[in-house]
């Protein structure tokens, strides 16, 4: 487990998750390794084959993990996504499986073809991530549910925090038809509707999800930054969560407003 590769790679998840209940803290950071691994390909490799061949890699990786007796590979964040599989027998192949095929995107040039795709594309990442951490907490459908709004607002907030430095490369991920008016709107909505509905939760220790349940939060900080700039749809200029937005992250967990 590496922790300063977390906080280096993963602040925004680095952040929720030291939050975390001492016994399940390094299932979570090995979880986030994997999510690095995969979410980093793209910049490790020159051609997008390359990127591909690693991923497959994975995939492989993945299905030697859930085969039983199976030897696995001999890669740190591997065996032990191995262990943590043995550990929480309701952890489901399927969804890293569905986590390295949505990323196939990031090694493509052209934008998502719509919509739909876009936020199919978001909840299968930044959603298939925290859903596997919940599935570590353990807890309700319906906070499931709640989960999986946060993180859609969350996982937008990165296509839309990305719009820029994608552009300078010459790369316009977000369909034409698709402004990031809209998109904040749609973030916007899921964080309403999330809150909504956490307020019908009774008798949960909400601070055992702050790992995943911060992540609206976040989200929120990013897109009140987003709003502040006017709109700036070109190259919005958004501040990191470092400093007085960790103290705010902080604040929300101990008074235990999610």
């Amino acid at each position: 487990m590496n922790l300063q590769r977390i906080k280096n790679f993963d602040y925004d998840n680095y952040i929720c998750a030291i939050f975390a209940d001492k016994g399940v803290w390094e299932d979570i950071a090995t979880i986030l390794e994997f999510n690095i691994e995969i979410a980093t390909i793209k910049s490790k490799v020159s051609e997008s084959t390359l990127g591909l061949i690693r991923l497959q890699w994975w995939r492989e990786a993945i299905e030697e993990i859930f085969t039983e007796n199976k030897k696995v590979k001999a890669h740190q964040v591997v065996l032990g996504l191995k262990e943590l599989s043995n550990k929480h027998l309701n952890f489901n192949k399927d969804k890293f499986l569905k986590i390295i095929n949505a990323r196939d995107k990031d090694l493509s040039e052209y934008p998502f073809s719509n919509l739909d795709e876009l936020l199919q594309y978001v909840e299968d990442t930044a959603f298939g991530i925290n859903d596997i951490i919940f599935d570590v907490l353990g807890g309700s459908d319906e906070l499931r549910s709640i989960v999986r709004d946060f993180s859609m607002a969350w996982g937008i907030t990165a296509i839309i925090r990305a719009y820029g430095n994608n552009l300078s490369k010459g790369r316009k991920i977000i369909p034409d038809e698709v402004s990031l008016g809209e998109l904040i709107g749609l973030a916007d909505d899921k964080i309403k509707s999330a809150r909504e509905s956490l307020k019908l939760i009774k008798d949960e220790n909400l601070k055992k999800y702050a790992p995943v349940l911060l992540k609206g939060r976040i989200a929120e900080f990013y897109l009140k930054q987003f709003k502040n700039s006017g709109f700036n749809y070109k190259k919005p200029k958004i501040k990191s969560l470092e400093g007085f937005g960790v103290l705010r992250i902080s604040a929300y967990y101990y008074l235990n407003k999610f």
